[in-house]
């Protein structure tokens, strides 16, 4: 069987490494004994990922926290490229979910810094009620703005996080009474 590497495999690594290793246990042979070799593999991946992370969090796993390696990644596309505005527009947060959950998250592509970072998933959201449109959810990852001095700039990612959303209903009347403001873009 052709050796593949993992950015070969894609995102599913993971459940293509299972089945080879279950279904093909010749694929972790290179001793002569496949069900030892791939037991040794998987021995050494998990010391290797302990490791890492005693480096990158202390060896008292009791103070481990899922927030402190799983984070959403949420960068401005142009500010995160500038010095000092780059902090200032970084909305990244602890956020639970990841390649493999029902709250997806992360990515084929890996950070070096935030190996287990979610840097895909959906930032906008929409929850479409076509009996009732009044009832409809939406949610945006970063906030109604992508001015990072707006006060909207961010606004929403908690909510977004905490995977909650808001309605958009009622007539501009109505919006304007609750406190809705307009906002007109002229050239």
């Amino acid at each position: 069987m052709p050796q593949l590497s993992m950015k070969e495999k894609g995102p599913f690594a993971a459940t293509t490494l299972i089945s080879l290793m279950r279904d093909h246990p010749s694929w972790c042979d290179s001793s002569g004994t496949p069900v030892q070799d791939c037991r040794t593999a998987l021995g050494q991946a998990l010391d290797d990922g302990l490791a890492l992370l005693v480096k990158r969090d202390g060896a008292d796993m009791s103070q481990w926290r899922w927030g402190a390696e799983h984070k959403a990644v949420l960068q401005h596309q142009v500010y995160s490229h500038l010095p000092f505005l780059d902090w200032l527009s970084d909305l990244s947060l602890s956020s639970s979910g990841g390649f493999y959950t029902l709250d997806r998250g992360g990515g084929p592509g890996v950070l070096p810094d935030l190996p287990f970072a979610r840097t895909q998933g959906g930032g906008f959201r929409g929850l479409y009620d076509l009996a009732s449109p009044d009832r409809s959810r939406f949610m945006i990852a970063t906030g109604e703005s992508g001015h990072i001095f707006s006060r909207h700039y961010g606004d929403l990612t908690p909510l977004w996080n905490d995977v909650k959303s808001i309605t958009l209903a009622g007539s501009e009347d109505e919006l304007k009474k609750a406190g809705a403001q307009e906002l007109s873009l002229e050239p």
